[in-house]
């Protein structure tokens, strides 16, 4: 149900709580909020890199599906140029065939 709310910060504080949880309640979090609101989705992701990175480490399949999640419903041609921009200077790491593929 929050998922589905239109205000941002109540999405970004959802998500900054899953972030102190484990891999799999981050990660659930990110496919509950990403095909809903992609953008919000792309910029809490760019701005919480290192901390996905370095839980996501642990499990490489589920990084590579988290970010696939997330880019794969950006819509707006300028949000694939900033993904593009982004990981020209930040390696994802396992979560490559994510990005590749969304």
């Amino acid at each position: 149900i929050l998922a589905q709310t239109k205000n941002e910060s109540s999405l970004r504080s959802l998500l900054s709580a899953s972030l102190s949880k484990s891999e799999i309640v981050a990660a659930g979090a990110v496919y509950t909020i990403a095909p809903e609101h992609p953008a919000t989705m792309w910029r809490f992701l760019k701005d919480n890199f290192y901390l996905y990175n370095k839980k996501m480490s642990k499990l490489p399949f589920q990084h590579q599906f988290l970010l696939e999640a997330t880019v794969e419903n950006l819509r707006k041609p300028e949000d694939y140029q900033d993904v593009q921009m982004f990981f020209n200077e930040h390696d994802p790491g396992a979560g490559m065939p994510g990005v590749m593929s969304g």
